[in-house]
């Protein structure tokens, strides 16, 4: 008898423990072709952190966001994705493009249905850094954002490794994109993280990025920096920007050696010294040919 107990008591536990992870639902589904994702952690997030928590960051898109889920189909599509069901509330509403039903949700809890989409197309502008009940942490009166998510464009700095004189322009080329399409419109940072220029950084409309003198990337998602150096050493240079979410996204860094012009030897100086004489015996001998015609 003690063992059937003990046997019902250990199936009893196993449910608790393995039911809920059978009925979790995703944190990123896709649907109506984005990524639209929630923060299982936390409630009362608009847009801009749900996807920053998740190490992502909103379509740059609003009018993509917008048509993705402004009727009651698209809505019924994304909320069958996340394993709500049919049930969806679609109207005007000023940050509900998506928000799940108000109640009382819990840390890890997933999503309370029904779904809400908006037809108001300011919806995803606002959404990005508002929600209703925001701030709200997760228990009675909140509620979770669900966002269409992208991962942040990557930035790759080139060349890895150069060398030049001291005196002379070096130029660094950063490139964005997201899987290969090019991020153009960027605002870009250059910066000497250390060596002899330790602490430079790019300076915007001052003729030194190119081809966008605001030092913003051309449509092939470039811009190139170009700097010199008074001194010898090696300059280690990132780039970075600043993603929509607020997050930095930096470069892997690169290395320019800068080297002291040689100092011409005794056998050139000679070379030097003579080239010097003879020019100055070449003078001379123009200006008597001049004076004896």
């Amino acid at each position: 008898m003690k063992k059937s107990i003990f046997a019902l008591f250990f199936i009893f536990i196993s449910l608790l423990i393995i039911t809920p992870k059978l009925w979790a639902q995703p944190t990123c589904v896709e649907a109506n072709g984005l990524l639209w994702c929630y923060n299982d952690q936390a409630c009362g997030q608009a847009c801009n952190d749900v996807c920053s928590a998740l190490g992502l960051q909103p379509i740059a898109d609003d009018s993509v966001w917008f048509e993705a889920q402004n009727s009651v189909e698209k809505c019924q599509a994304i909320s069958q994705a996340l394993g709500l069901g049919n049930v969806v509330n679609v109207s005007s509403w000023t940050h509900a493009c998506l928000e799940d039903e108000l109640d009382n949700p819990t840390v890890g809890g997933g999503l309370n249905a029904p779904l809400y989409c908006s037809i108001y197309d300011g919806c995803p502008a606002d959404h990005r850094t508002d929600m209703d009940d925001l701030g709200i942490p997760c228990g009675p009166g909140s509620r979770r954002s669900i966002c269409p998510c992208v991962s942040p464009p990557s930035i790759n700095l080139s060349p890895t490794t150069a060398t030049a004189d001291i005196g002379t322009d070096h130029t660094v080329t950063a490139t964005v994109d997201s899987d290969g399409i090019p991020a153009p419109g960027v605002l870009v940072t250059f910066e000497v993280n250390s060596g002899p220029n330790a602490g430079k950084v790019s300076n915007p409309n001052n003729g030194e990025c190119s081809p966008n003198d605001d030092c913003t990337t051309d449509e092939n998602g470039q811009v190139s920096w170009t700097y010199s150096s008074r001194f010898p050493g090696t300059d280690i240079i990132a780039a970075s920007y600043t993603d929509l979410s607020g997050r930095v996204i930096a470069s892997d860094p690169v290395e320019i050696i800068w080297e002291s012009v040689p100092i011409p030897t005794l056998s050139q100086w000679g070379v030097i010294a003579m080239a010097g004489v003879l020019g100055i015996i070449c003078l001379l001998a123009i200006r008597r040919k001049k004076a004896t015609a």
